[in-house]
């Protein structure tokens, strides 16, 4: 089974607050199979997550040195990437100077950008993070979103159903003030719970308790659904606790 990209993601944040805060340039580091054993995943995951340092540049790998720490603030290649300038105001003298110097600035680095102006959707809506997600842009910019909020979004990913946030998008990403936590994930339960789904896999980098956002939608679900596991990723075995998850959703879909 191939790991979702978000699962990685997770593993390959935890794998470099792990250099940044115990490594200097220069020292060894973890074979995969360590890794495999410090955060009891896979040899496959491990492997997938030390192969992304390397193209970050985090690392330096030789046969006969093995795995070495090449750079603490590696310079992340960014040609070909897309960002979207998005925003409410209809102001275009404004958005037109704002934009260009985004553009300009972006062409330096031979980022593509595009300017999308978003009048008439409701910023504190699903259906606003849908229409983010739906721009084809590995960065968001947003611009003028009053009291706005960047709720879950749903994805589909070899199969699974995720709950992910843009705000984990690898590019930076300027959001717009989330204000309401709770009242925006109720609103994504609701949703979940209409179209009927019944397992939930919920990951933060924050323990469960006064997490609001899980508060929210465990609230609307509770009572209509059949599992719902909450894995920290800070937690030693977290990834592990990710990968058992799904391999245990593949063996029912396949029984059922």
């Amino acid at each position: 089974m191939n790991m979702p990209k978000k699962v990685i993601d997770a593993f390959f944040t935890a794998l470099v607050r792990d250099i940044k805060n115990h490594y200097q340039p220069g020292d060894k580091y973890l074979s995969i199979r360590a890794l495999g054993e410090k955060y009891k995943i896979s040899l496959q995951t491990a492997q997938r997550g030390v192969k992304k340092l390397e193209e970050y540049g985090y690392i330096s790998i030789k046969r006969k040195a093995g795995i070495t720490i090449a750079s603490l603030r590696p310079q992340k290649k960014l040609d070909g990437y897309k960002i979207a300038v998005v925003s409410a105001r209809a102001d275009t003298r404004f958005n037109d100077a704002f934009f260009k110097g985004i553009r300009d600035t972006a062409l330096e680095k031979e980022i593509s950008a595009s300017f999308v102006q978003i009048p008439d959707i409701d910023p504190r809506s699903l259906q606003f993070g849908e229409h983010l997600l739906s721009l084809d842009a590995d960065g968001i910019i947003a611009l003028y979103f009053n009291n706005a909020a960047l709720p879950f979004y749903h994805v589909m990913r070899e199969g699974l159903d995720i709950v992910a946030d843009i705000i984990l998008d690898e590019l930076p990403t300027l959001p717009v003030v989330q204000t309401d936590n709770y009242h925006h994930a109720q609103e994504a339960g609701r949703i979940f719970r209409e179209q009927g789904y019944r397992r939930f896999l919920v990951v933060s980098y924050y323990p469960q308790k006064s997490n609001r956002r899980f508060d929210g939608m465990y609230e609307t679900i509770k009572n209509h659904c059949d599992e719902v596991k909450y894995v920290c990723i800070q937690d030693p075995g977290s990834m592990n606790a990710i990968d058992s998850f799904f391999h245990h959703r593949l063996r029912f879909l396949r029984q059922s």
